[in-house]
């Protein structure tokens, strides 16, 4: 797992593939590439976690209201 720093705006992945003995055919694939992302920073005010604080939170805020 890669940990980029915080405000990190872009990512560069890059694959090498090389033979040892000289005069070789070299051939390669990448078969899969995941990229996910995980921990990203919370809204202050998004209660339904999807990144905006809009009247869906107001309702949420208000359904769990007792």
């Amino acid at each position: 797992m890669i940990r980029l720093p915080s405000g990190a705006p872009n990512m560069k992945l890059r694959f090498q593939v090389r033979e040892l003995a000289t005069g070789s055919l070299v051939e390669a694939g990448v078969d899969h590439v995941r990229i996910a992302i995980s921990g990203c920073a919370t809204v202050t005010g998004d209660l339904n976690a999807d990144r905006v604080v809009d009247a869906a939170d107001i309702a949420a805020l208000l359904n769990a209201w007792t």
